[in-house]
Order: structure tokens, then sequence, then C-alpha cells
């Protein structure tokens, strides 16, 4: 990584550059256009935001990545639960991609969550890039999307040691990921550059493979 790119938290005056470095850095990838800068935009006012943790990367004065912090649940069957935490969106300029700006911002994201007493970090991802970072299929931990599905993509990384020895249950994120209107979104993607959306590419069609990958637990007799 570029040893002149430093991390910080985020700060109001960052939040246009943040949006447009996230649009920038999602549009096309996932779906035709992307959301996710619309989302960043309501996160910073919900009530799960968790500001502590929502950071920068900087280079020469300027924004070339950033990463968001919400909080978020593992709900057992019994109804108790435990707090995690959840990273998302985590954008790095496509100029600076490829070069580990991205794997050392989540980094010390996790170190500054560990030192704030956050016990886990539960996330959906890629499994080959968050695997390389410590992160574990959910179902080592017994852990399921809210469908009780296992999932490749759902991840877990733990902050405190046995956090979930004494509870399983279905991941549960912040409400704020689930109020996306398409109309508000496409209302606030007005304030940005015009941009073509392109469908059907590969990146598009991988994301679309990995979402759909998801398996129920089936006891089978001894």
């Amino acid at each position: 990584m570029d040893k002149g790119i430093t991390f910080r938290r985020e700060i109001e005056s960052d939040n246009a550059a943040a949006n447009l470095l996230i649009r920038t850095a999602f549009w096309n990838v996932s779906v035709p256009g992307c959301d996710e800068h619309y989302l960043a935009h309501k996160m910073r006012t919900h009530v799960d935001y968790l500001s502590d943790l929502s950071l920068v990367a900087i280079k020469d004065g300027e924004i070339v990545g950033c990463i968001m912090y919400t909080k978020s649940k593992i709900v057992s069957a019994d109804g108790n639960f435990i707090d995690t935490i959840t990273f998302g969106p985590v954008a790095v300029h496509p100029n600076f991609q490829a070069m580990g700006v991205g794997s050392a911002m989540i980094k010390y994201s996790l170190v500054l969550a560990r030192e704030l007493g956050h016990k886990a970090v539960v996330i959906f991802g890629y499994p080959r890039y968050y695997g390389r970072l410590g992160f574990r299929c959910g179902e080592k931990y017994d852990i399921t999307t809210e469908e009780g599905a296992f999932a490749p993509s759902l991840m877990v990384y733990i902050l405190q040691k046995g956090v979930f020895d004494n509870i399983s249950g279905h991941f549960e994120e912040s409400s704020v990921f689930h109020d996306l209107p398409e109309e508000e979104v496409a209302l606030f993607d007005q304030g940005f550059p015009p941009a073509e959306k392109l469908e059907d590419t590969k990146s598009q069609r991988e994301f679309q493979v990995l979402i759909n990958l998801s398996y129920k637990c089936i006891d089978t007799p001894v």
C-alpha cells in the first residue's frame, strides 16, 4: 500500500466527497448503476450508525477510500441476542484499487473496533477476499441469514474470543439497508455527474451467483 495514505474518522465536511467516491467505486459493479451512495447518505443520520468506526483514507489531502459501520445482532431461536457490528459500504477509488488500500483500511477499523469493546463483525461479502482478512463463514459459528439459511457470503470476524460459545442464531443487519426506495435513490442521484448504467456485466453476473448461494442445514440420521 502507498505509505502516503492515512486513515482517520469521517467528519461532516467529508460527506459529499465520500458519497461521490462510493458512487464512483460501486457504479455498475453489482447492479446497473448503484444505490450505495444513497445508503451512505441515509446511514449517517440513522440510529444504528457508528460514527466512531466510520473512516476515510486520505492521500495528498483527498479522500481515496471510506468505510462505514452500523449496529447489527445475532438473534437466537429463543429470542436472546448478542450485539454485533457490520461494515458497508466500504469503497476505494478505482485509481487506488488493487493496491492494498481497502484491506489496510478494514484491518485498521477492526483494531479500532476491538479497542472500543465490540464483540464481532458480521458482513455479507466475497469469501475469497474477506477470507484473506480473517473472516470465516457464518456456518462455522452456526449463524444463518434471517431466512434461516447458511450462505457463503455471510461472514464473521471475531473480536472477542468465545463470543459465540453459548449462542447461535440468525443475523439481523440494520433496517437502514432495507429502506432504499428506487424513486428516492433516483432523486438523490440527480445531484451527481451523469453516468451510463450498464447491464449484464461480468461483475454483476458474479454478484448474482454469490447472493443466490445459500443452503439449509439438514439433519441426517446417524
